[in-house]
């Protein structure tokens, strides 16, 4: 279950991204992803669950875009670094394809609180462009992205206790 909240002021503008999603996933395979969007006032839904015998993805956006997509896609869902091996990701708002290159750029250091962690960073270029570091076990430490023209990062905010 992933909920996001975002509310950015700047001088006399507000900015919302409001996201509520559940992904369900077994042995490392997406089975569904169900979200609810409210991006800026503007509410949209994006519902994926594998299918047939070919298990191709179903994809149903805003309630009425039917379409099938490949069983290996996988949305831009920034959590996992199993999206850097993909060439073509769905946005979690509403679906839609969403072309990238990727490129490792090694190893390096993100600091959470007062703790140092070993991580690796890419660039994901394309369609979007963001900066993301994932620690050895592929979990997200870090992203930084551009967004209306202004600048946005986000850092974890704590890691459990190995």
């Amino acid at each position: 279950t992933v909920e996001t909240k975002t509310e950015v002021n700047v001088l006399f503008v507000t900015f919302t991204y409001d996201q509520k999603r559940k992904e369900i996933w077994r042995d490392g395979v997406l089975l569904s992803v169900d979200a609810q969007t409210d991006d800026d006032g503007e509410q949209k839904s994006l519902r994926m669950v594998r299918e047939g015998a070919a298990e191709q993805f179903s994809v149903v956006a805003n309630d009425k875009d039917v379409r099938s997509e490949p069983r290996d896609v996988l949305p831009l869902a920034l959590w996992t670094d199993l999206i850097m091996s993909r060439r073509t990701l769905l946005r979690v708002v509403d679906g839609t394809p969403i072309n990238v290159t990727i490129q490792k750029l090694g190893d390096d250091t993100v600091t959470i609180g007062d703790q140092d962690f070993s991580a690796v960073a890419y660039l994901m270029k394309g369609d979007r462009e963001r900066a993301l570091w994932y620690d050895r076990q592929g979990e997200l430490l870090k992203a930084t992205f551009t967004r209306s023209g202004y600048d946005i990062a986000f850092t974890r905010q704590e890691i459990a206790p190995n």
